[in-house]
């Protein structure tokens, strides 16, 4: 998943080089600092060409693809919270009349002239923003571009780990470089089809033992210190990010909707005892400013206004949470979250070749099913949700 632009921060020169698995320490890191590989120097001639080979291949790729995705995910995400937006204060300046009293258009009243205004002014907007999210179907596009990013993610790290790619026989990195651009052409092709048949998914394939890798204790090292800093810390960070964020934006607006609910049945009752009692006790009836019976009591009005309006609120705010999906993205979140950690801690004390490729490879298999798990989520939500 992309993350916000930050600032590139230089390592932290004190960071330890006797732990092979330890990154440097980062204060902060750039946007898709996984797919974008900066200067360091690697001892390894194979990992060296490897890196080479991906800012060569996969970088401006990746960047495009990128670009593309938040830019439809921004307008997405703008005009559904448009349309619920602008839906909801057209049904609020609707029932907003109940308790101004009508003028004529174009009369000496002003009020009522201005709340029919801005009422079909809200409501026009919300139709144009549905209208225009039919239209031009944002929702696929950031899906479909989102997908092809995160595809060449699952691609570049997938290959890494390939142990053919290190058994240093003759000819294996032009093999391992022809299944790459293979792979990029199916990627570049997806359409919104493709993805929904990817992402019904199939049963995770079984781990066919790696071969004898010929990578020597350090190099095998320094391969893992790649993986973990570049794909395993840098997601496992994105998804802590991810869930602090959704989880406090989760607990903020959770309790809303239901406290609409009861505070308008609240004002219902208030109603109905204001009612009772100004009728039966106290014989007291409203008046407007001319001196005639205003109907209703406007105290009466307030309370239905107050009753009617909660619920809408509630709806819109429903439909703001579903966009952006707080609960169940934050709990998705903290799952894989969870098994990275646990994966982390095996890799600082494995040394075993296979057993490290092995654990490599789980890793990246949750990796996919996490963005198979977000796509359904996606797919099966409403075009605004």
């Amino acid at each position: 998943m992309s993350q916000t632009d930050k600032p590139r921060s230089a390592p932290n020169p004190t960071a330890s080089s006797a732990d092979p698995i330890r990154p440097p320490i980062l204060s902060t890191r750039p946007p898709n600092y996984d797919m974008f590989d900066g200067d360091e120097v690697h001892t390894s001639a194979e990992l060296r060409q490897v890196v080479d080979y991906y800012r060569a291949k996969l970088t401006h790729i990746f960047d495009a693809a990128d670009k593309k995705a938040l830019r439809h995910q921004h307008r997405h995400r703008m005009i559904a919270v448009a349309a619920a937006v602008f839906g909801t204060l057209a049904i609020l300046f609707g029932l907003l009349q109940l308790i101004i009293p009508a003028g004529r258009l174009g009369g000496t009243t002003s009020a009522p002239f201005a709340v029919i205004v801005s009422e079909v002014l809200a409501a026009s907007f919300a139709v144009i923003a549905v209208g225009l999210g039919i239209r031009v179907a944002l929702q696929r596009g950031w899906l479909v571009e989102r997908h092809k990013a995160e595809r060449l993610r699952l691609l570049k790290f997938g290959a890494l780990i390939d142990p053919s790619l290190w058994s240093k026989i003759p000819g294996a990195m032009q093999a391992w470089q022809s299944g790459i651009e293979t792979k990029l052409a199916e990627i570049e092709a997806i359409d919104w089809k493709r993805l929904k048949d990817w992402a019904k998914g199939e049963p995770l394939p079984a781990y066919a033992t790696a071969a004898e890798t010929g990578l020597t204790a350090g190099e095998l090292a320094e391969l893992v210190a790649y993986y973990h800093d570049r794909r395993l810390q840098f997601q496992f960070d994105y998804f802590t990010d991810r869930e602090n964020r959704l989880d406090r934006w989760d607990r903020i607006t959770r309790e809303i909707g239901p406290l609409f609910f009861f505070v308008s049945i609240l004002a219902v009752l208030i109603h109905f005892v204001y009612d009772l009692a100004s009728e039966y006790l106290f014989h007291h009836e409203e008046t407007t400013a001319a001196g005639h019976s205003s109907g209703l009591g406007m105290v009466s009005v307030v309370l239905i206004l107050i009753a009617a309006s909660l619920p809408v609120l509630s709806a819109g705010l429903r439909t703001v949470r579903g966009t952006y999906e707080f609960a169940r993205n934050s709990i998705r979140f903290h799952a894989k979250r969870v098994a990275l950690n646990l994966l982390k801690e095996r890799l600082k004390s494995e040394q075993d070749a296979k057993t490290v490729f092995y654990q490599l490879w789980v890793c990246e298999q949750v990796l996919e099913s996490e963005h198979r798990e977000w796509l359904r989520l996606m797919i099966e939500a409403e075009w605004f949700g």
